[in-house]
């Protein structure tokens, strides 16, 4: 499994962190908290999709890691 998905990968762990920030807020606002605000549950939701996307593009091919890896330039003016 090492061979075929480096662990220390920066797109593969940009991918992991907003995977897991957009689904822990998804699930904490519709599961456990339901009065919580509707604006962060969305946004947890755009953190969810866009980490699935990084990982997708990542893991797809040579051309695409080139996109996942400026995406990842792109989004780290935001954050």
């Amino acid at each position: 499994m090492r061979r075929l998905i480096e662990p220390e990968d920066r797109r593969l762990q940009a991918a992991a962190f907003f995977l897991t920030c957009g689904g822990s807020t998804v699930l904490y606002g519709t599961a456990l908290n339901r009065s919580a605000n509707p604006e962060h549950v969305l946004a947890g939701f755009f953190l969810f999709a866009l980490g699935a996307a990084i990982s997708i593009l990542a893991l797809s091919g040579a051309g695409a890691g080139r996109a996942a890896a400026q995406m990842e330039r792109f989004l780290s003016g935001f954050f």
